[in-house]
């Protein structure tokens, strides 16, 4: 089992339910407030749009990864789509979408972690080839995560090769220490990092001038998510109670890495999407993780953070087990009372955005008082449908989110299979 699948599965774990007062209020007017997708409305200012999946596991929210891009793309010059994924492998991802010499299979194939190798990524990878064919100003695919290096290593490698100002590098070398085996270790590799970008900094103007000041600026951050795999791995042998707040501490720089960068070619707004845990503001459960990808942004960017969570009333997710790594269909139910009232809208869903709604509204009081809501991550166990804490939390709505997209019932990821 992968270290995603173990961190997530921890987070499910320790989550904890209360089923509050709110749950028997079926009869919410929510006509007021109810909106569609499709009107999702951006406040001035916003520099970073989270949207969160309360399971890995379902089609639907897939789907709305490339739904809501497409919204931002189109209404706020968004061209940054960045996942929960691993940097350097995306990308590959990321020069097929640019029309470089990769397939669409191997985009896909790159795609690290396997509830990613889907149709409906397929379908956002597809969609964002043909709006660079036909635009200049062209968008861009981008991983936050650092649990796989072969991506960067395979980069940085590349670089060593190309350019004669950093022919210095021993490619090989740096190659061979990152390589799963007996002669692999945490050391070499931190102390190559280390070497190589004190080089790399003291001789900044001459590479500059070869490989360009966006390529340098590749080089360094490549380094640096290697650096950030090293740490992580060090934290899960030695302080493993630690891996999630560090994972999302170097997503969180990761994105602001990013923001950054869009900066610098005069874009003010970048998409980050990934599991409900990481995107909210506040943790799921502080018993395993008192930092987020969420809280750190929060706390960095302030309002310039809009967190987008989603959930489902009624889910069948397909979920990978926790011993044996197989994956199944499982069914669950959030108790979430705004989600079963999804039930009554156009195709069984619709979006609350909490800063439009009125404070004397009833609607008001429910999203500012902790309630039930459902979380899904990669790791089944049969526990699950015994111990509902394991698959459903209580959050108070707005101090996670800003706004929510509530689907009534969900239905399992289909995977790619080779």
């Amino acid at each position: 089992m992968n270290r995603f699948s173990k961190t997530l599965i921890c987070a499910c774990v320790a989550a904890s339910m209360a089923l509050t007062g709110c749950g028997g209020k079926g009869d919410i007017d929510l006509k007021e407030n109810a909106k569609s997708v499709s009107e999702l409305s951006i406040p001035e200012g916003v520099r970073i749009v989270g949207l969160g999946e309360a399971s890995h596991g379902n089609k639907e929210f897939q789907e709305l990864k490339l739904e809501v891009f497409k919204l931002l793309v189109e209404n706020y010059g968004v061209r940054a789509f960045c996942l929960e994924g691993d940097d350097g492998n995306y990308k590959k991802v990321n020069a097929y979408i640019q029309g470089e010499d990769v397939t669409l299979d191997e985009a896909v194939e790159a795609l690290t972690f396997k509830i990613y190798k889907t149709e409906d990524s397929k379908e956002l990878i597809e969609w964002m080839k043909e709006y660079n064919d036909t635009h200049e100003d062209k968008v861009s695919f981008y991983g936050i995560d650092m649990q796989s290096v072969e991506g960067n290593v395979e980069f940085l490698c590349d670089a060593f090769k190309s350019y004669s100002s950093l022919s210095k590098f021993n490619a090989d070398e740096f190659a061979n220490a990152f390589t799963p085996g007996p002669d692999a270790s945490l050391e070499t590799m931190t102390s190559l990092i280390v070497d190589a970008r004190k080089e790399i900094e003291n001789d900044s103007e001459a590479i500059i001038e070869d490989v360009s000041k966006e390529t340098y600026d590749e080089i360094l951050h490549a380094l640096r998510v290697l650096e950030q795999h090293t740490i992580l791995e060090d934290t899960y042998k030695n302080n493993s109670g630690e891996y999630s707040n560090v994972r999302d501490n170097f997503m969180a720089e990761n994105v602001e890495w990013l923001v950054k960068k869009e900066e610098s070619l005069g874009r003010n707004m970048i998409f980050v999407t990934g599991h409900n845990g990481h995107i909210g503001k506040v943790p799921e459960s502080s018993f395993v993780q008192n930092e987020t990808l969420g809280s750190h942004l929060k706390d960095e960017f302030g309002d310039e953070y809009y967190a987008i969570g989603t959930d489902y009333y009624h889910t069948k997710a397909n979920i990978s087990s926790a011993g044996s790594g197989k994956r199944g269909n499982h069914s669950f139910t959030s108790g979430d009372p705004l989600a079963k009232l999804s039930k009554n809208f156009e195709d069984k869903r619709y979006m609350l955005q909490f800063n439009e709604i009125d404070e004397q509204d009833e609607v008001w009081n429910v999203i500012n008082a902790p309630m039930t809501m459902g979380t899904l991550g990669e790791g089944y166990g049969i526990l699950m449908h015994i111990m509902k804490n394991t698959v459903r939390v209580n959050i108070i709505p707005t101090q996670k989110y800003d706004a929510m997209i509530f689907i009534y019932n969900t239905t399992p990821l289909e995977l790619i299979e080779k």
